[in-house]
């Protein structure tokens, strides 16, 4: 009769540790895999440093400016202008 009043304590008690092996090793994986995770991208991050770039050509400036275009703005500024003032 002690066997049977303990039996269900027992086995809740086994309920219970099972929850929580189940939930420790899921906490493991996701653990391992951000650890995976990391190195991958430590990796990566080491291979990116070790790339070697060499400059072909110095930068130089322009002699006459690429931007705005004068000749396109002021017609359309123009226009513009003429459309806002009647509308």
């Amino acid at each position: 009769t002690t066997l049977m009043k303990t039996q269900p304590q027992l086995e809740t008690e086994l309920a219970q540790m099972n929850r929580d092996y189940e939930l420790d090793k899921r906490n493991y994986e996701q653990l391992v895999s951000r650890r995976d995770s990391a190195e991958l991208s430590g990796d990566l991050d080491n291979a990116g440093s070790m790339a070697d770039f060499r400059l072909i050509d110095p930068p130089r400036s322009s002699s006459k400016p690429v931007a705005p275009n004068r000749l396109m703005l002021f017609p359309l500024g123009l226009v513009l202008a003429i459309a806002g003032g009647l509308f």
